[in-house]
């Protein structure tokens, strides 16, 4: 596998604030960068948002990790995020290379992008997956579940 990059952007159950087993073992193997952002639409999918890249006037919030080692991390990330790397049409994600902006700068990151058609789906307001989920039992019931004991 080529691994393009050593950054990823997580925008969602996997940010820096987030406690669940997952998100904590990727802040264990990766140094938070800072808060980035990706020009896209932001969807809710029932308890976890999905984010869709595309050229509008809106932008997505997430965190910039730096991984030292992408070729041990990202099959875990690959496997939280259900990836059918054989038939990667029938997957809910993509993992993909995006530009997101860091600190006036544009690095290239990892992302887990949503797959589907967005028909029907509610959108996120201003692409902020962390005010969204205060404000969301849904999707607290749900990262609750998944919390690290």
């Amino acid at each position: 596998m080529n691994w393009e990059t050593n950054h990823i952007f997580v925008y969602g159950s996997l940010m820096g604030t987030i406690q669940s087993r997952v998100a904590q073992t990727l802040h264990a193997n990766a140094s938070f960068l800072g808060e980035g952002l990706v020009q896209g639409t932001l969807y809710d999918l029932g308890h976890y948002p999905g984010l869709i890249i595309e050229e509008v006037d809106s932008w997505v919030k997430g965190h910039v990790f730096f991984m030292p080692d992408p070729q041990q991390l990202i099959p875990f990330l690959d496997y939280y995020e259900d990836l059918n790397l054989e038939q990667p049409e029938l997957s809910e994600y993509r993992r993909e290379v995006i530009s997101v902006q860091l600190a006036g700068k544009t690095l290239d990151c990892w992302a887990y992008v949503y797959n589907l058609p967005p028909h029907k789906l509610k959108t996120i307001p201003d692409g902020d997956y962390l005010t969204y989920l205060s404000n969301n039992t849904s999707h607290r019931d749900f990262l609750n579940s998944m919390r690290a004991n």
